[in-house]
């Protein structure tokens, strides 16, 4: 917190806590400007603000404004998300706030190439094959290219060493800060190295790796990039990670029922073939992934 911009806040709902979600909620509010901190120090009378861009909204109204989404690429993805949950018993909220399949390749050769300069993090993400189109990269006819549109949402910054993420760019390629969300039921430090592991490798997929927030939710979601339509997720083909450092058949059977409940397929990771071996003997079949070193 002492690193907060002004006007940057967590909020930790107490109602939401209580009712079994140990997480809170990143806030960014404008701060005041001259007019509105000179009614407010008065305090005579009532202070009305000229116009409110975005009214307050009722905490029942919170689940279904994340849902609904504010992009594209988000409303699109939920959608798909939640008919599938409706068909089964629950359903996967998204962030609202997701970066689109080029900002996020953006992030990611600025992660794994920090204090680059623009022709290096634009042959990182071509050399992929993730995406080539010079308009793309660099922008065009007013149109902002991939890091300009990271450093306009505070996503990156740019200095004369080079591009850096800011915090808020990091929490969506920085696989520590990705299962912060999840913190209290990552497990142990070798299921931790595990999901670290199996983020790193779909992000080389330039896969969306998100840890749900929903109890009982997967260890990882990943969203590929849609292929018809590459400027945007692909909800329809997502799948859900679990992450198995053992093959016990009491926690097998317990992630057992994560595809229908979320109506996502799932995938079984590990690190050994053995564990493999017999969760594919718990399961009688099912997909399963090795993640090597």
């Amino acid at each position: 917190m002492r690193n907060a911009a002004q006007g940057e806040m967590l909020l930790f709902d107490r109602g939401a806590s209580q009712d079994g979600r140990w997480y809170s909620e990143y806030v960014k509010v404008e701060p005041l400007d001259r007019q509105e901190t000179t009614a407010l120090s008065g305090m005579s009378e009532p202070y009305a603000p000229a116009r409110i861009d975005e009214p307050e909204m009722p905490i029942e109204e919170h689940d279904r404004a994340i849902e609904e989404g504010r992009d594209e690429s988000v409303r699109e993805a939920a959608s798909v998300l939640q008919k599938a949950g409706k068909e089964r018993k629950g359903r996967l909220i998204l962030p609202t706030d997701m970066p689109t399949p080029p900002q996020y390749a953006g992030l990611l050769a600025i992660y794994n190439n920090p204090n680059s300069g623009l022709k290096e993090l634009v042959t990182f993400i071509t050399s992929r094959g993730w995406f080539t189109s010079p308009s793309t990269l660099y922008g065009s006819k007013g149109n902002p290219g991939i890091f300009q549109e990271l450093i306009s949402k505070s996503l990156a910054t740019e200095s004369k060493d080079g591009y850096a993420l800011t915090e808020e760019g990091l929490r969506w390629v920085d696989p520590d800060r990705i299962m912060e969300s999840q913190s209290d039921k990552a497990g142990s430090e070798d299921h931790k190295r595990l999901m670290r592991k199996t983020i790193k490798m779909l992000q080389d997929r330039l896969q969306l790796a998100i840890v749900g927030r929903e109890k009982h939710s997967f260890d990882i979601l990943a969203l590929p990039v849609n292929e018809k339509r590459r400027g945007v997720w692909d909800a329809k083909t997502a799948k859900g990670y679990e992450c198995q450092t053992s093959a016990r058949e009491d926690s097998v059977k317990e992630n057992i029922g994560k595809a229908e409940r979320w109506g996502v397929p799932m995938v079984w990771v590990a690190e050994d073939n053995e564990v493999i071996d017999r969760i594919r003997h718990i399961c009688r079949g099912g997909e399963c992934m090795l993640v090597g070193d």
